[in-house]
């Protein structure tokens, strides 16, 4: 299965990835915040036959980071009877994030779709706007780190076997 062009960001403490890296069965990341455009991305990606990963970081003092990554294997959304929202996104087995990911500026935020086609049909220089801490809460849209498009890549520090 491919990897999607588009993934998924954000935060969560410490022991939460100490939890999560104990099994090899994956985890669930939960949220009050209706998840819904993540979920219809995730369907789309399914639908395609690409499966979508989550990168997951993590606060140490003043500085956050990402540690881990996943992929997705469902998304849900679910109404409060007395109003709001229950998500959660489940994955599988968390992997350590690749050492030149690991700055949460190292990974940019998925660009609207009208700059996608301006950059294609106009020939206009690519822009980009990197991740910051402020867009990583509740979620963030981003493009998908090129150690995970392109595993084999010697020029990420991969090994040939």
């Amino acid at each position: 299965m491919s990897i999607h062009t588009y993934c998924l960001a954000t935060v969560t403490s410490a022991k939460a990835i100490a939890t999560l890296t104990e099994s090899d069965q994956g985890g669930a990341y939960r949220d009050n915040h209706p998840w819904l455009v993540a979920r219809d991305l995730w369907a789309a990606a399914q639908n395609a036959g690409e499966t979508m990963p989550i990168l997951l970081a993590v606060q140490d003092g003043g500085r956050i980071g990402f540690t881990h990554y996943a992929f997705i294997t469902g998304i849900e959304v679910m109404a409060r009877q007395l109003g709001g929202y229950d998500s959660v996104c489940r994955f599988g087995r968390l992997e350590k994030m690749h050492p030149i990911w690991e700055d949460i500026d190292s990974v940019t935020l998925k660009p609207a779709a009208e700059q996608l086609a301006r950059e294609s049909r106009e020939g206009i220089h690519q822009h980009r706007f990197h991740l910051t801490q402020q867009l990583l809460r509740p979620y963030a849209i981003c493009e998908t780190p090129s150690f995970l498009l392109h595993p084999s890549s010697p020029a990420f520090g991969d090994q040939a076997p």
